[in-house]
């Protein structure tokens, strides 16, 4: 064993020689001892990083300011103390012992070259984060505009056009001070991996050279150490996760309920959101599994040649892969459960690919890890995710937005056995399709936890409400085909196969009353909001009438419907043809006439002329034939074509009888197309068209000769606003752009990435312009593009998009330099997959908006970066 010493009268090295002349380095057994200063600050480095490994997931995620901050402060920490050893190193002129420089110099002249392409790639990478930090900085400083979120109004100012530039200056001024803290991090964790620990600068150097030209199956210590920290704080994680989602609790960590996603079911462990921690799990278990793997070829090439599988440290590694691979699935987020299961498929070829000619049980003990993790998963969470991957969002955007005061909304389905665990939506109508519990002015059907029915219909708040409840609905009505209908006017009714229930149900009143309008924008059948509450069984049909069904048309829609397979009413219409004469238009003052078949040049179409042809008086004409008869609260749409061909501008009015809801400014010469809704204040027949004053009363003063024009004249009396028979068409399977209304986000998305093409809308400001892309004002506000990659567009333009993508490109091609840590092709490979589901993911939902896991993506980079290929 004195043998293997290197001996104290040996001839030092040029390099060692300048160590011991540094000024405040101290020889110790013939090495230059590392200064105290330095010491301390790597000490301090590796604190503060696992201080960020571990308070990064549990601090809710970290999406909340106080935590984000609290990561950003600690990565300026990580800056500060590598700026120190730089320092330091620069002062004393101290050179540091780091993995890959006693390869290069003991290879010489080869491996020199190799040194020099890795150092290349290093000095471009340092300039691309230089790049990025002031791509974020300019913008911030070249603000366009300042958005005010409570007036949602914005204050332009002077900017820069040809730099980069933000609509949002405070955001784009937060999202630097993130892009500050991450760069921080990366680059201190970068030069603390490659830094050796005191330990192995200490031990036999033909050690670590063996470690160097990749002779050992090992790890450097500092590696192992940080792997192992995200490994335990990730099993942690998955424990704690499948223990709240069991308990079913909304509190997240029992302590706190989110603003959002308030059920357990719509999240998992810390994360208010499961898909954010399924992105996590799916960065963290390929990291856990790749450090087993290496630990247990070390254990079997340091003892013997065949070393089982289930010894040594890393046994305890296995079921912690296992635990997180399966969280994706029990958390019941789709894209993490698809890209958790693409991981396993993907990693399971790599482990065949790198033992291709080892022993069988090493085969089996792999495959029976990824089986594990899948069993697991499937065994906590594959019903529910089923049910989320079988049921669509039934949420359908309705043109009829002017509020239903008397309605009727029936489903068929059939009953759960049981009491749900949580509460199932059957029926609602809300302003945005966003979560009814919550929505103003929404109407809700739902099955209840307690077994019970209810019908909840808000004010302004959730505070203030109606509600009727049928108790022990699931009890009475278990396994059953049922059509329940609903029916609102001034009071609530609720029937069961076309006859009331009985006993009569309990109404609740919390500030609100029956015989107010319902916001009608959105019919959504089977959810009580887009994420959550969905009813797993089976739904037939369902409809929104926008009157109230009187009681003898309820009995006799179920009877039709039991009998023959009823389908609803839709549309009772009208569309007028003024080619052959006034077709059913007529006077409805003395003095005017009603005449059709009207040419007005080269206008293809006929029109219908109401002319004053006699003395003063009203200009008014009516639609007597066919009769189109509407009851009280029930609605019209009308549209069509008006021309004044007067020197003056007039105002047209369009209802039924004397209530003409309906009032047109139209210019003098001109024609103004219309199309608005109309809702009967009470029963009436006659459709009127005539010239009104300002308050919408029929002027008595027109002048003879006085006339206007009709042409392309629809009235569609609605019937069923809404009519859905789910026998004939398959529920529609997993589409990544068809979740959760995501479809509109995206198109909306694209716009603006095509008039923002070059340096985009500036940095994290997708939320504050969004806004003004909806399609109308009552579509939802999205957050998020839940397509990182077309945020980035957005946000950063092609410019941006470009830096962070070559930044990228440059972390991967580092492995392949041989200046660094010397790792296996799985052991990159591994780390690599944990970045590619990442990336898979980030197309369809948003990782990266989310610090926490944003931190990890950085990390596992860095980790990559600090690695290269074995010679």
């Amino acid at each position: 064993m004195d043998s293997a010493r290197p001996s104290d009268h040996s001839e030092p090295s040029p390099e060692e020689t300048s160590r011991r002349r540094s000024r405040s380095g101290r020889e110790f057994n013939g090495r230059v001892r590392t200064p105290d200063a330095y010491e301390r600050c790597d000490t301090l480095t590796q604190g503060v990083l696992f201080f960020m490994v571990v308070f990064g997931p549990w601090a809710f995620g970290t999406t909340r300011s106080w935590a984000i901050w609290t990561m950003n402060t600690a990565g300026y920490t990580l800056g500060c103390l590598l700026a120190m050893k730089w320092w330091i190193r620069w002062r004393t002129g101290f050179r540091p012992a780091r993995w890959g420089e006693e390869q290069r110099a003991e290879d010489g002249t080869t491996h020199s070259r190799h040194w020099g392409r890795t150092r290349k790639l290093t000095v471009a990478l340092a300039g691309l984060t230089l790049l990025i930090l002031a791509y974020a900085l300019t913008s911030a400083l070249n603000a366009r505009a300042t958005f005010d979120a409570t007036q949602l109004s914005y204050s332009y100012r002077e900017s820069i056009s040809w730099l980069p530039q933000s609509y949002d200056q405070p955001r784009s001024w937060f999202a630097f001070w993130q892009l500050l803290g991450l760069a921080c991090a990366f680059w201190s964790v970068r030069d603390w991996l490659l830094g050796k620990a005191r330990a192995e600068r200490q031990q036999n150097p033909l050690e670590n050279l063996k470690l160097e030209r990749g002779g050992s199956a090992g790890l450097p210590l500092r590696l192992r150490r940080l792997l192992w920290l995200l490994a335990i704080n990730g099993a942690l994680l998955a424990v704690e996760g499948i223990l709240q989602r069991l308990d079913g609790t909304g509190k997240l960590l029992w302590l706190r309920e989110p603003l959002w996603n308030k059920t357990s079911d719509s999240q998992f462990g810390p994360y208010a959101y499961r898909s954010n921690a399924a992105q996590y799990f799916n960065l963290v278990w390929p990291l856990a599994l790749a450090l087993g793997w290496q630990l247990h070829r070390a254990e079997r090439s340091a003892r013997r040649r065949y070393q089982r599988i289930g010894e040594g440290p890393h046994l305890l590694l296995l079921p912690f892969a296992v635990l997180m691979a399966a969280c994706p699935i029990i958390s019941t987020s789709r894209g993490g459960a698809f890209v958790s299961v693409g991981n396993a498929l993907l990693a399971f070829v790599i482990f065949l690919a790198a033992v291709r000619r080892d022993r069988w049980r090493s085969v089996l003990g792999i495959a029976a890890v990824f089986i594990m993790a899948l069993g697991l998963g499937g065994f906590l969470g594959w019903s529910k995710l089923r049910d989320r991957l079988n049921t669509p969002i039934f949420s359908y955007p309705l043109d009829y937005d002017i509020g239903a005061n008397d309605l009727t909304l029936r489903i068929t389905f059939r009953v759960p056995a049981d009491a749900p665990k949580f509460s199932q939506g059957l029926l609602g109508l809300s302003p945005d399709g966003g979560y009814l519990l919550a929505s103003r002015h929404a109407l809700s059907v739902f099955i209840h936890h307690d077994g019970g029915l209810r019908v909840r219909f808000l004010a302004a708040s959730p505070q203030t409400y109606a509600q009727r409840s049928v108790f022990n609905f699931t009890e009475r009505f278990h396994g059953q085909m049922v059509t329940l209908t609903v029916v609102k006017s001034s009071e609530l009714s609720i029937f069961v196969n076309g006859s009331p229930v009985s006993p009569p149900p309990s109404n609740e009143l919390g500030g609100q009353t029956w015989d107010a309008p319902v916001a009608s924008a959105h019919f959504m059948v089977g959810r009580l909001s887009a994420g959550a509450f969905a009813f797993p069984g089976e739904i037939r049909n369902a409809s929104f009438f926008n009157y109230a069904l009187p009681e003898d048309e309820i009995k006799r829609l179920d009877s039709v419907e039991q009998a023959e397979g009823f389908s609803h009413p839709g549309f009772a219409s009208y569309q007028s043809d003024f080619s052959e004469g006034p077709n059913g238009f007529v006077a409805a003052a003395a003095g005017v006439q009603a005449v059709g078949a009207i040419d007005r040049g080269n206008d293809l179409e006929s029109w219908l002329e109401i002319r004053r042809a006699a003395g003063r008086g009203a200009l008014a004409a009516r639609l007597e034939a066919p009769p189109i008869p509407l009851l009280a609260g029930q609605t019209a749409r009308l549209s069509g074509t008006l021309f004044n061909p007067q020197a003056e501008p007039a105002r047209v009015g369009v209802g039924w009888d004397d209530d003409l809801q309906l009032a047109l400014e139209v210019a003098a010469n001109t024609e103004t197309n219309f199309s608005a809704f109309f809702k009967a204040t009470h029963a009436c027949s006659n459709l009127v068209v005539a010239v009104t004053d300002s308050s919408g009363q029929v002027r008595r003063d027109r002048s003879e000769g006085e006339n206007f024009s009709l042409k392309n004249f629809v009235v569609e009396s609605l019937g069923a606003v809404k009519s859905l028979d789910y026998r004939k068409a398959p529920r529609r399977r997993f589409v990544p752009e068809d979740m959760t209304g995501r479809t509109t986000i995206y198109r909306n998305a694209r716009k603006m990435a095509r008039e923002f093409p070059v340096f985009g809308t500036g940095p994290a400001t997708f939320a504050s312009i969004y806004r003004m892309y909806r399609e109308t004002p009552r579509q939802e506000w999205a957050a998020y593009a839940h397509d990182d990659w077309l945020e980035t567009r957005i946000t950063y333009g092609w410019v941006g998009f470009g830096l962070f993508t070559a930044a990228f490109v440059l972390v991967v091609l580092h492995w392949f330099g041989n200046a660094g840590i010397p790792t296996s092709r799985l052991f990159a490979a591994m780390l690599g997959l944990s970045l590619l589901g990442c990336l898979v993911h980030a197309r369809f939902d948003f990782p990266f908006q989310i610090h926490s896991v944003a931190f990890l993506f950085v990390l596992v980079c860095a980790l990559l970066c600090s690695c290269s290929r074995k010679s």
